[in-house]
C-alpha cells in the first residue's frame, strides 16, 4: 500500500481522502487532521480544496502538534472505516514530531455533524488537550534532540561522537534531564554506559593512550587542553561528571542503576584519580537492590579503582604509584625523626617543579597520591570479606589483590597468601634488612665485566636467608598468564625489588612457555631508572636502605637479556628512551666512557623519529583528503592526532637527552670528550632548543641557530601549594610555596589548531606558533 507521506508528496490530499475497502475506521477524524496538515504546510492553499472533504469531517479546532492524530488512533478501534494503514499512521505521526508544525490561527468550518466521540467533549477536556500538547511536544522534542545522535552514533560504534553527544547533558536542567530519560527505554542506558567505557575510550579518544606525560613535556608542548594541574586526564573527569549527571536522572525518575553500570562508573572515577569519589560510588553501589548481587568481577573493579592498581588510574605514571620510605614510615617500617626531616626536605625540593602532578586533589596541603594506600588494613578487610563470602576467585582478582598489598609494601603478604597458595609458587626468600652486603644485592663476576650476576651467596650469612631457589608445586590451582607477570613487576618493582621481579618473570617465561610481552621489559626498565636515579635513590640512602638502589649495570643486564635468546625482542622507542636516559643521567666523571655508545643509540632512535614523521604527514593528508571530500572526518581525526602526539612526544625525549648531555659531559682542554659539543650540535641540530650553551676551555659559549624556533613564554596564573614538613622537634610545620604558570608558544605545540588552520596540508604538517588556539 503507498504511504501517506509519499501519497502527500505525489498528489497530495486527493489520494489521502479517496475512500478504500469496508472496515476502514473513522474517516472523518483522520480527514480533519489531515486538513490541517496541508494547510498548516501551505498557508497560501485556497479555500477551494474544503469542497474535496466530507461536511461531517470539518471541525473547529486549533492545531498545536500531533495530538489530533492520538485522537484519530484512538478512534480507530470503534470505527467502521480506514483511511490507511496503522503503519502509515505511525510514520506520518513521527514525521509530525521530527518536524513540528507551527502555530497558527482557528479555524472556522461547521461543526453539527461531527463524530460523536469528538463532538461530545467538553470544555474542560478541550482545555485540557491544549494545556498537554505543548508539554507533550516539548519533551518528545528533548528526547528527540538529545538521544538521536548518540543512538546514531552506537550503531555506527564511534565512541567519539558518543562522548560529544552525552557532554551536552551538562547544558540541560535536572528536570528537563529526567524527562529525556524516562522517554528511553532503560536497555538503552547500559548500552551507554558500556560504549564509554574508559577501557575503550582509552585507546580510542585519547591520542596520549599509554604514555606518561611528565610536567616538563605538559608545559613545554602545552597540553593544558588534555591534562589538568594534577596531572589527571580532562576526557575522563568531564565523562566522570556526565555519567553521574546521568546516574542522578535515572534514580530520580525511578530507575536504579545496575551492577555492570557500577562497574563502568567506578573505571571512570578511577581513571579520574579520585579516591574519595570511588568510595562514594561503592557506598551507593551497596544501598541500592545491585549491591545484594556482589560478585567477583565487582569486587575486583572496586579494588583496582581503590588502590590504583591499573596504570590507567594513574595516568601510566610510575612515579604516582612508586612506594618511598616517607610513605613506609609507622605503616612497615619506623624512620627517625631526623631522617624524616631529611625526607620531607627532599620532597619540597622536588614538588618544586612538578606542580600538582601525581597529588591527592581532595586536600588543601600537599599530600602524595599514593600516601593514602599506605596501610594495608583496607585491603585485608575486602579480601576476607571475599574469602568469607565463598566468591570464586580468579586470576584477575587475586592480581589486583596482589598489587593492592604492593601498594603498602606487605611483599611478605603477597608472597605467602597469594603466589604460594593460590599459585602455587614460592618466591625467593628475603635477605633480612638489617644485614649490609652492599648495593643492589649484587656483585660483579670477574669473569665476565659487562653480566652480573644476579644472585649471591655470602659465607657468613646463613644459606636459608641467602640462597635464593625457586620452587614449584605441582598441583598448581591457578595456570599463570601474562597477567600474572604484569602484577608481579608492578609490586615488586614499585617497591624497589627488580631482581626479584625479573627472576620470577624469566621463571614465568621459562616454566610455562609465556613469552614475554614488550610492556613487561619496558616496566623492568622503567622501574630500575627509577629507583637508580635521585631523588628516588636519595630518599632510600636517607633511610638506611641502600638495598633497595638497584646496581648501576642493572638496567644494562636487563637489555641483554631482553634483546638475546630465547626473549630476542626489538627494542623499541620506548626502551631506547629509558636506556639514554640511564647513560646520561651518569656522573659527568663516569659518563665519557659511555659517550659514543650513547651517540650511537641516539642514531638509532632518531631513525625512528624520522619514521614516525613520514606516518604523521600520511596521516595528515589523509585527514586533508576527508575534510575536502566532504566525507566524515571523526577516525581520520583521531588517527592524525594519536600520530601527531607520538611525533612531539619523540622530538621532547631526543630534544631532553641533548640537553642533559651537553651539561654534563666535561670539556676540558685534555679531555677525551672535548670535541663531543660539535658533533652533538651537528648530528641533532633539530632538536636542539634556543639558545645552545655549553662549556669550552676558555669558558662558556651561547649559541642562537637561526633554523630552529626560540620558544617564548607567557604567564596565565599561579600555583600556590602548602607544605607540611617535620621540624627539629618532631612537630609539623606549613610552609608555602608559590609556582608560575606559563604557556609555551611553539610549532611545537599540542594544543588544538585554529579551524581556519586545519584546511592546509602545509599548516599541518609544519606549524607556525600562531596556528595554535591560544587558550588551550
Amino acid at each position: 500500500m503507498l504511504l501517506a507521506v509519499s501519497a502527500a508528496e505525489g498528489r497530495g490530499s486527493h489520494v489521502l481522502l479517496r475512500r478504500t475497502t469496508k472496515r476502514t475506521r473513522s474517516m472523518g477524524i483522520l480527514s480533519m487532521q489531515l486538513h490541517r496538515f496541508f494547510c498548516r504546510q501551505a498557508p497560501g492553499l485556497p479555500t477551494s480544496i474544503l469542497h474535496l472533504i466530507p461536511r461531517r469531517a470539518q471541525i473547529i479546532r486549533p492545531v498545536q502538534d500531533t495530538v489530533g492524530l492520538r485522537c484519530a488512533s484512538a478512534c480507530f478501534s470503534s470505527s467502521s472505516h480506514q483511511l490507511i494503514s496503522q503503519d502509515a499512521a505511525e510514520y506520518l505521526r513521527w514525521l509530525l514530531r521530527r518536524h513540528p508544525i507551527a502555530d497558527g490561527g482557528e479555524e472556522t468550518v461547521h461543526s453539527d455533524s461531527l463524530d460523536t466521540n469528538v463532538s461530545r467533549k467538553r470544555n474542560g477536556d478541550r482545555q485540557a488537550d491544549l494545556t498537554e500538547s505543548p508539554t507533550r511536544n516539548h519533551n518528545d522534542q528533548l528526547a528527540n534532540g538529545l538521544w538521536e545522535p548518540i543512538l546514531w552514533a552506537l550503531r555506527e560504534g564511534d565512541i567519539q561522537r558518543v562522548l560529544k553527544q552525552l557532554a551536552r547533558i551538562r547544558d540541560m536542567e535536572p528536570s528537563d534531564l529526567q524527562i529525556a530519560v524516562a522517554e528511553l527505554p532503560r536497555t538503552t542506558f547500559t548500552q551507554i554506559f558500556r560504549a564509554v567505557d574508559p577501557f575503550r575510550v582509552d585507546p580510542l579518544c585519547d591520542p596520549a593512550s599509554g604514555y606518561h606525560v611528565s610536567a616538563g613535556m605538559f608545559k613545554l608542548l602545552r597540553m593544558g587542553s588534555s591534562f589538568d594541574d594534577w596531572g589527571g586526564r580532562k576526557i575522563y573527569t568531564r565523562l566522570l561528571r556526565d555519567l553521574l549527571l546521568l546516574k542522578n536522572a535515572l534514580n530520580a525518575s525511578g530507575q536504579a542503576l545496575s551492577g555492570e553500570e557500577y562497574i563502568y562508573l567506578m573505571r571512570c572515577a578511577g581513571a579520574t584519580s579520585d579516591l574519595k569519589a570511588v568510595r562514594a560510588i561503592w557506598v551507593d553501589l551497596r544501598s541500592t537492590l545491585a549491591g545484594v548481587w556482589l560478585n567477583t568481577e565487582i569486587y575486583t573493579e572496586f579494588i583496582k579503582a581503590r588502590f590504583l592498581t591499573e596504570p590507567l588510574y594513574t595516568s601510566f605514571a610510575k612515579t604516582s604509584r612508586m612506594i618511598t620510605p616517607r610513605h613506609l614510615h609507622r605503616s612497615r617500617l619506623y624512620i627517625s625523626t631526623r631522617r624524616a626531616q631529611r625526607l620531607d626536605n627532599l620532597a619540597y625540593v622536588t614538588m618544586s617543579a612538578h606542580h600538582h602532578w601525581g597529588l591527592n586533589k581532595n586536600v588543601d596541603h600537599v599530600e602524595p597520591l599514593i600516601r593514602q594506600l599506605r596501610h594495608n588494613g583496607p585491603i585485608i578487610r575486602l579480601f576476607s570479606n571475599v574469602l568469607s563470602r565463598g566468591y570464586q576467585l580468579d586470576e584477575e582478582f587475586l592480581c589486583s589483590v596482589m598489587v593492592a598489598f604492593g601498594r603498602s609494601g606487605s611483599l611478605q603478604t603477597v608472597g605467602t597468601t597469594i603466589l604460594e597458595k593460590y599459585f602455587a609458587i614460592t618466591p625467593p626468600a628475603f635477605i633480612p634488612p638489617e644485614v649490609e652486603i652492599g648495593e643492589g644485592l649484587y656483585k660483579l663476576d670477574e669473569k665476565d665485566p659487562p653480566r652480573l650476576a644476579p644472585w649471591v651467596e655470602l659465607e657468613t650469612l646463613d644459606p636459608l636467608h641467602v640462597n635464593i631457589v625457586l620452587q614449584h608445586r605441582p598441583n598448581k590451582p591457578i595456570q599463570p598468564t601474562v597477567r600474572l607477570m604484569r602484577a608481579i613487576v608492578e609490586t615488586y618493582g614499585s617497591n624497589g625489588e627488580i631482581a626479584l621481579a625479573l627472576e620470577l618473570v624469566e621463571f614465568l617465561s621459562a616454566r610455562y612457555e609465556i613469552p614475554v610481552p614488550s610492556d613487561v621489559w619496558t616496566d623492568l626498565l622503567g622501574w630500575t631508572h627509577i629507583m637508580r636515579t635521585p631523588p628516588t635513590s636519595v630518599a632510600w640512602k636517607i633511610a638506611g636502605l641502600s638495598s633497595k638502589i638497584p646496581h648501576p649495570r642493572m638496567i644494562r643486564m636487563i637489555w641483554d637479556k631482553m634483546t638475546s635468546p630465547p626473549h630476542n625482542q626489538e627494542p623499541t622507542f620506548e626502551h631506547y628512551n629509558i636506556l639514554i636516559k640511564h647513560f646520561v643521567g651518569k656522573d659527568p666523571e663516569r659518563i665519557w666512557n659511555d659517550t659514543w655508545a650513547i651517540i650511537w643509540y641516539m642514531k638509532t632512535a632518531t631513525g625512528m623519529y624520522w619514521e614516525q614523521c613520514r606516518k604523521y604527514e600520511d596521516a595528515a593528508l589523509k585527514y586533508i583528503q576527508y575534510k575536502r571530500d566532504g566525507a566524515y572526518t571523526g577516525h581520520a581525526a583521531s588517527l592524525f592526532e594519536r600520530e601527531r602526539f607520538k611525533k612531539e612526544r619523540m622530538w621532547f625525549s631526543i630534544s631532553q637527552w641533548c640537553k642533559t648531555l651537553i651539561k654534563k659531559v666535561d670539556y676540558g682542554p685534555r679531555h677525551p670528550s672535548s670535541h663531543v659539543a660539535h658533533q652533538l650540535i651537528r648530528t641533532f641540530r633539530p632538536f636542539l632548543i634556543n639558545p645552545i650553551r655549553y662549556r669550552t676551555p676558555g669558558g662558556y659559549v651561547t649559541l642562537i641557530d637561526p633554523a630552529n624556533e626560540t620558544f617564548q613564554s607567557a604567564k596565565i596564573g599561579e600555583l600556590r601549594r602548602t607544605f607540611h614538613i617535620r621540624n627539629r622537634e618532631g612537630w609539623f610545620k606549613r610552609q608555602r610555596q608559590v609556582q608560575r604558570k606559563v604557556v609555551v608558544m611553539s610549532r611545537h605545540s599540542l594544543a588544538p589548531f585554529r579551524p581556519a588552520r586545519m584546511t592546509s596540508p602545509i599548516n599541518l604538517i609544519r606549524p607556525e606558533p600562531d596556528s595554535f588556539e591560544y587558550g588551550a
